[in-house]
């Protein structure tokens, strides 16, 4: 069994699409991920977010947030 990849997360929630990224420490991209949302972006995002959370390669030590629906994000998931 392969050890999990420690990573950060880049997550853009925008109007129309979220954008992911994972960077590993070196900041090498080791995935990213582009979908439109459909007008439901913290729909598309818990839905990515649990996705990524649960796959066993990556091993997320921090995420960082950006775009229109970024703080709305913030207040559905508790975080600062």
């Amino acid at each position: 069994m392969s050890r999990a990849a420690q990573c950060f997360l880049g997550l853009d929630l925008g109007s129309t699409s979220i954008k992911i990224a994972l960077l590993s420490p070196a900041a090498d991209i080791l995935h990213t991920l582009y979908a439109r949302h459909n007008g439901r972006p913290l729909k598309a995002a818990a839905a990515t977010l649990a996705q990524l959370l649960d796959d066993p390669q990556w091993n997320i030590r921090a995420v960082a947030t950006t775009g229109v629906a970024a703080e709305p994000l913030h207040q559905a998931l508790n975080l600062p």
